[in-house]
């Protein structure tokens, strides 16, 4: 009798193990389709759900009227359990990471465009670890999310950059946690969510609606005030100016003329690295170096280095680091000019430099930045030479000494990539 009634077991599960079993309703729905994880963080991979995609394919072949009037989509629910109150960015990046792996599977395999496939997290827990897929015979409700956005790093900053890049996070409410809801917002506001309906296998598909959470419980859920921006995962900035790449000297005295007397030179290698911290702070120290010949002659020189550090307070503290900025900068350097006239002279000296820059970042992708600064200040030039070169025995002779103190103003044009190591 033991063995019969094992027997019986076993056949049970391999039949009912073919079919999608509805959790909720504890029916067999012909249009639902679930899809099982095992594993931790990004080791999430499929378990043995072949027989659920071969019944996924088989349906939607047989639905050919579909494909004819294009009225239809894949809602894709990714299920887990969450603190409606305070969920954990891990949770809501691994749902949509599980969602994310379903929908390449359906772009993939039935050719799926990805404008019929909305995305939303059920919380619910029903189905935890599960991804829920449904047929749904009716146009894509205007306003559907179709985006999943997760990241692969681990980091609380790396996690909320991409649950930032949603206008909303898309929930899909349902009746297991409207009650909880209401303790936050109107019930008024709550009258229109209202729970999925399941199709019976006899019955014509009908429309599941996805229904958007009201903002103030996802302005809860995310812990910030609704898109605001968040902290990216950086700490560093490496950035360039590219005018003294061109050889263009983009600095003036008071009077209007250049500061070294020169309205162009020769190319200038320079660098900066700044760091990012506390939010709205950051250091940054940078190089200019040349020793070359320029304006197409040889008998001439174009040698300057300097060094700079400028600490920066940014205008909003959000972490972002974008915007106006203010900073105050110390710089030391040396320069040893040569004209190429037929009486070649040189100058030569050191300096020193304190100003004032104000300056405002525009990143133009995640980690890349556009950056223009204007800058004003006193440098003062010391053991300054004035001295005539001798290409008959090759050596320079002094002339006179000289220092130098001048106002100055310059601009500045910077493109850099930021790094982290959060």
């Amino acid at each position: 009798m033991r063995t019969l009634v094992l027997l019986i077991a076993i056949l049970w599960i391999g039949v009912s193990g073919s079919y999608a079993i509805d959790v909720e309703a504890g029916k067999k729905i012909k249009n639902v389709f679930y899809f099982s994880f095992s594993g931790e963080g990004y080791s999430h991979r499929h378990t043995d759900d072949t027989a659920e995609w071969e019944r996924l394919a088989a349906y939607y072949s047989s639905r050919s009227d579909l494909s004819v009037t294009g009225n239809y989509y894949f809602l894709i629910e990714s299920c887990i359990y969450i603190n409606v109150y305070s969920p954990d960015p891990a949770q809501l990046n691994q749902a949509a990471f599980q969602g994310s792996l379903v929908r390449s599977r359906l772009r993939s395999h039935l050719r799926v465009p990805s404008e019929r496939i909305a995305f939303y997290i059920n919380r619910s827990g029903n189905l935890r670890n599960r991804v829920k897929v449904t047929l749904v015979s009716r146009p894509l409700p205007s306003g559907a999310n179709t985006d999943i956005f997760y990241s692969l790093g681990n980091s609380r900053e790396d996690l909320l950059y991409a649950l930032s890049r949603y206008n909303e996070i898309p929930y899909y409410d349902l009746a297991y946690y409207e009650e909880v809801a209401k303790r936050s917002v109107q019930p008024e506001r709550l009258a229109s969510a209202r729970q999925p309906e399941q199709v019976e296998p006899t019955e014509p598909v009908q429309q599941t609606e996805p229904v958007q959470e009201s903002t103030p419980v996802q302005q809860q859920c995310l812990h910030m005030p609704h898109r605001r921006p968040v902290a990216a995962p950086f700490n560093l900035a490496v950035k360039t100016n590219l005018i003294p790449w061109l050889g263009v000297v983009s600095s003036w005295d008071l009077s209007g003329k250049q500061s070294s007397g020169y309205s162009s030179g020769a190319l200038m290698y320079n660098g900066a690295l700044e760091y990012h911290f506390a939010g709205r702070y950051s250091t940054e120290a940078s190089f200019l170096y040349s020793y070359t010949s320029f304006d197409g002659r040889e008998d001439n020189l174009w040698g300057i280095f300097r060094v700079s550090l400028e600490p920066r307070c940014w205008l909003v503290s959000d972490g972002t680091f974008r915007g106006l900025n203010a900073g105050l900068r110390l710089t030391y350097g040396d320069f040893d000019m040569q004209n190429n006239n037929a009486q070649k002279q040189g100058k030569t000296g050191r300096f020193y430099s304190v100003a004032m820059t104000v300056g405002y970042t525009q990143p133009l992708f995640r980690y890349c930045l556009l950056e223009g600064r204007l800058w004003g200040g006193y440098r003062n030039v010391y053991d300054g030479k004035e001295y005539r070169v001798d290409d008959g025995d090759h050596k320079n002779y002094l002339e006179k000494g000289f220092a130098q103190g001048q106002w100055m103003v310059g601009l500045e044009l910077s493109l850099g990539f930021r790094i982290g190591f959060r």
